[in-house]
């Protein structure tokens, strides 16, 4: 029965592999057909040198085309990768080839690991990494292990294959570049130096895999230092940099230039200007982010501050990237490669150039339309937040007319602090890049309501919300105020700063708004997998004050809904509303495949949602009333660009989310409570705020909204009045927030 299993999944896998090829074949002509016809030959008869021959054609096939789709990359990576396993336990092969083919397989999960790095997907990345690691399906005890260098040793030492110990050097060096990144795994980093250095290449004979091995350790060593090891490794990068000049390798010869300009250069005491100087001499074809990112170090170390060639510099960044990648192609890039805007920040602070400061932030964040820009910084009122390592201290930034001030706190809880307490909190884990302690992985994904108090705390202690909102009660009620924060933290800053000031902020997503709409059409989308009983109060609500208000609307339960409707439905213009009650995921790992559950067996992506563009003439609102429905991306100290809230806003669309996996119970009251505020005349933005204000104050104040509106008794008030829930708590009212 086992082998019949495993033939299936082979045939399978060939089969799915071969459609691939088919679907191919227009833009790979001749590739493709030698595929298609290897998995032919393949079902015949399953054997060694087909197999080869195929995962050599589909890993031409991924460095040809290298699809911008990493859904459509993983899918391929996965086959080739099943298939060569599974056959591999099928065939019972010798050591010898199960090696060979083990080292395929590693070099295919390292290669799309690789991708998905420079993709700006560093926990997708890792988990590929992860799977190159693992020797699990090739070792006959079953047994994991992680990191088999008895058979890396055994592979290494074979004369009849090629580029062994390349992989496993490349290996090892993303494993360091992920650790920098990930703000963790610094100890095993540097066991793994100890145990790899031997097979390292140096001198002439180092490849490009030897100096990326030695520049990404290189960025361990600067979040967690070493003096040994850090001496060794820039004695050998310096000697390495004059062998690749003498050698006219100036490929390599820049990375190492490159990598003396970072963190590491400055520890251990290199003139990073020279090196910068350097590495932009270099005759190469080097990457836009690079060559802006060289500029910017020049430009730090010449002690000017150059206005207009740092705002050049940063628009043709932006340029490049809006001309040559899609909507989250771009966003991820920026969301990595954030410390460009960061260091241009810091440079402006540094210089008391506040409100250079806040145009930068505010074009790096509306890249899409930034020729709006200069309007937007006099027709709102902006404040850029930006948390900080440095002595327990937040920094704000407020624009107001073109003026901005600049207010620093020192805080009673550092940003370490409170992000353990967030942890305990949302049941997430987010580390500080070059922490040593140890990691507290949680095994829950839901807010703990034990924490809530505790987490409301820190949120004063570290952000100081009151003193904002009193910097901001002269602010003219003509005005909107909003937010950016550098490094976004999904924490509820605007609810708090809001809440004491009695207005609404919102998170600055674009540059330019359209008028909110009118509600004349409005969708409700409600409970797709039957699984959300709360949610049938909530649309009972909502349908009594539709009604009240004379507004049209269309109900769409249970098994009523598909994707296919829904995607209609989106694609709708008419619609000034569309209201989902349904589950929400974030996925911290790929944020582009987030979901939403939109019937019994399907979910929407925001890969699909995203490129649907709307033109109209005034500004819909989206309610996702969903769990993590405005959660986004942490790393990277970026702003948090991908997400369900903030990539599905633009200046047609404003959209509601939840911060983190919201209670059903209070989702369900704060949906009415939005609308009759909406309908009693209040701005989007006045709606929310009042809402959780509503919330915050309890049973009373909310029944007491809710009456204004609806008069008859619904199932939703009899909850309200007999459930003990202390809706007071911040865990209830404060993760809603509006992205536009």
């Amino acid at each position: 029965m086992i082998n019949k299993h495993i033939f299936q999944e082979i045939d399978y896998h060939i089969k799915s592999l071969q459609n691939i090829f088919i679907a191919f074949k227009p833009i790979l002509g001749e590739l493709s057909t030698q595929g298609i016809d290897t998995c032919e030959c393949l079902k015949q008869k399953l054997n060694v040198q087909d197999l080869i021959k195929l995962r050599n054609l589909v890993f031409s096939l991924r460095s040809i085309y290298s699809p911008s789709d990493i859904r459509t990359h993983k899918a391929i990576v996965n086959e080739i990768t099943n298939l060569l396993i599974f056959s591999a336990i099928y065939l019972k092969l010798d050591q010898n080839i199960s090696d060979h083919f083990r080292l395929l397989v590693v070099e295919d999960y390292l290669t799309f690991s690789l991708h998905l790095s420079q993709q700006g997907l560093p926990g997708e990345s890792y988990n590929y990494q992860n799977f190159a690691i693992n020797s699990s399906p090739f070792n006959p005890s079953d047994k994991q292990i992680e990191w088999d260098f008895s058979f890396w040793q055994r592979i290494i030492n074979r004369k009849d294959i090629e580029g062994q110990r390349e992989v496993l050097i490349m290996l090892v060096g993303h494993f360091f570049y992920l650790s920098r990144i990930l703000g963790h795994n610094y100890r095993e980093s540097h066991e793994l130096y100890k145990e790899t250095n031997k097979w390292l290449k140096t001198g002439k004979e180092a490849k490009l895999e030897d100096i990326y091995y030695l520049a990404f350790y290189a960025g361990v060593l600067a979040s967690n230092y070493n003096e040994d090891h850090s001496n060794w490794v820039h004695k050998q990068l310096l000697e390495q940099y004059q062998i690749q000049i003498d050698l006219k390798n100036e490929v390599l010869a820049f990375i190492i230039a490159e990598t003396f300009t970072t963190t590491f250069g400055k520890i251990i005491e290199e003139d990073i200007t020279l090196w910068a100087k350097r590495a932009l001499s270099l005759d190469v074809e080097m990457p836009e982010e690079s060559r802006v990112a060289l500029k910017l170090c020049k430009m730090k170390g010449e002690h000017k501050f150059d206005k207009e060639g740092l705002e050049t510099l940063l628009r043709t960044y932006l340029e490049h990237l809006n001309s040559s990648l899609s909507i989250l192609e771009n966003c991820n890039i920026r969301n990595r490669r954030s410390d460009i805007l960061i260091t241009i920040i810091m440079l402006a602070i540094k210089h008391e150039e506040y409100s250079f400061a806040v145009k930068s932030a505010v074009l790096w964040r509306t890249f899409f339309n930034p020729d709006d820009v200069d309007e937007q910084l006099f027709d709102d009122v902006i404040i850029l937040l930006i948390p900080t390592l440095k002595d327990a201290k937040s920094i704000y930034l407020i624009m107001e007319d073109g003026n901005t001030t600049y207010h620093e706190f020192d805080d009673s809880l550092s940003l370490k602090e409170f992000l353990k307490i967030k942890n305990s909190f949302e049941g997430t884990w987010t580390v500080i890049a070059g922490d040593t302690e140890p990691i507290n992985k949680v095994e829950y994904d839901t807010p703990n309501d034990e924490y809530s108090s505790m987490y409301d705390m820190a949120i004063e202690k570290y952000f100081n919300p009151r003193e904002i909102a009193n910097l901001l009660k002269g602010v003219s009620k003509e005005k909107k105020i909003r937010l950016l924060e550098l490094t976004w933290t999904n924490t509820p800053i605007i609810p708090k700063i809001s809440w004491y000031l009695q207005r609404n902020i919102s998170l600055l997503g674009n540059s330019k708004n359209l008028k909110e709409a009118k509600l004349k059409k409005v969708l409700i989308w409600c409970d797709p997998d039957n699984s959300l009983t709360d949610a049938y109060n909530e649309k009972e609500a909502l349908e009594v004050l539709l009604n009240y208000y004379g507004i049209s609307y269309e109900v769409y339960v249970g098994s009523e809904c598909s994707l296919q409707l829904f995607l209609s439905k989106y694609n709708d213009l008419d619609f000034d509303l569309i209201w989902l009650m349904c589950h929400g995921a974030f996925n911290f790992d790929n944020p582009n495949d987030s979901v939403l559950t939109i019937s019994e067996t399907e979910t929407v992506r925001l890969s699909q949602l995203v490129f649907n563009n709307q033109h109209r003439k005034e500004k819909r609102l989206l309610v996702l009333n969903a769990c993590q429905s405005g959660c986004s991306t942490i790393r990277y100290d970026g702003m948090g660009f991908v997400g369900l809230g903030s990539s599905l806003s633009s200046r047609n669309q404003t959209v509601f989310g939840h911060l983190w996996s919201v209670h059903s119970f209070a989702a369900s009251i704060l949906g009415p409570l939005f609308l009759t505020h909406i309908l009693n005349g209040s701005s989007w933005g006045e709606a929310l705020n009042l809402s959780r204000i509503d919330m915050s104050k309890g049973k009373e104040a909310i029944l007491k909204s809710l009456r204004i509106s609806i008069w008859d008794k619904i199932q939703l008030m009899d909850s309200i009045e007999y459930r003990n829930i202390n809706l007071k708590e911040l865990i209830y009212w404060a993760s809603p927030i509006l992205f536009e």
